[in-house]
């Protein structure tokens, strides 16, 4: 079984990597 991504974030600064896993972690969302 493979698994394909919901979506794709290219985040630009080190700041907006730091949101995005925030966010993620919130919601349990898995992040590669």
């Amino acid at each position: 079984m493979t698994k394909v991504p919901g979506c794709v974030i290219m985040p630009l600064t080190t700041e907006e990597v730091q949101k995005i896993v925030k966010v993620c972690n919130r919601y349990k969302v898995p992040f590669v």
